[in-house]
Parts: structure tokens; C-alpha cells; sequence
């Protein structure tokens, strides 16, 4: 929360101001090798991370959909707090046969 008031100096936490609603431009970080989601987005469509194909760590903790678009990120070594997708179990199952290490 530190980065918060070079934004706007007096915010108070308790809005919506800084939500996102969409990880669409997320395609414009193709170098990204870590990413992790806590808070401030409803829901995440894993299917907007296939463009990073050098993401290594991926950690979602809110609800995500299309887990099955993990099996697509070929540099994927660590995942995990996925939920809200009922598929979410198989992909996780597959990575792990994959090397890719679960949490």
C-alpha cells in the first residue's frame, strides 16, 4: 500500500478507485517472469496471461477462469491459490507432472 499515495496522496483505502477491471494489458509486459494477484480485481481470466510466454511464477488469490490457459505458458515453474474455476484441479494436476511446482 506504500505506492498508493504517489498516486493520489490522501486516498483512503476504502473505494474502488485503484480496482482493476481487467488484466487486458497485461500483453504489454512480455518479459514478465513473476506476477501475483491479492486483491482489487473480481476476477481473473487466465486466458489475458498467454502472451507471456517467459512467466515463470504465477500466484492468483481471487477467483480466476480458464485455468486450463496455464497449460499454454511453456516457462511456468510455480503456481498457485487458484480458485473459482472447477477445472482448476486437473490443469494443477498436469503442471505437476509437468515439473511446474503446485502450492
Amino acid at each position: 500500500a506504500t505506492i498508493y499515495p504517489f498516486a493520489w496522496y490522501f486516498w483512503s483505502g476504502e473505494d474502488s478507485v485503484f480496482d482493476i477491471k481487467d488484466l487486458s494489458g497485461i500483453r504489454f509486459c512480455p518479459n514478465l517472469k513473476s506476477f501475483s494477484v491479492i486483491s482489487m480485481i473480481e476476477v481473473v481470466d487466465l486466458r489475458t496471461l498467454a502472451p507471456l510466454t517467459k512467466l515463470e511464477e504465477l500466484s492468483i488469490n481471487v477467483p480466476t477462469q480458464n485455468t486450463e490457459a496455464l497449460l499454454d505458458l511453456p516457462a511456468l515453474k510455480k503456481a498457485g491459490r487458484f480458485s473459482g474455476d472447477p477445472a482448476a484441479a486437473t490443469v494443477l494436476e498436469t503442471l505437476e507432472k509437468r515439473g511446474v511446482q503446485v502450492y
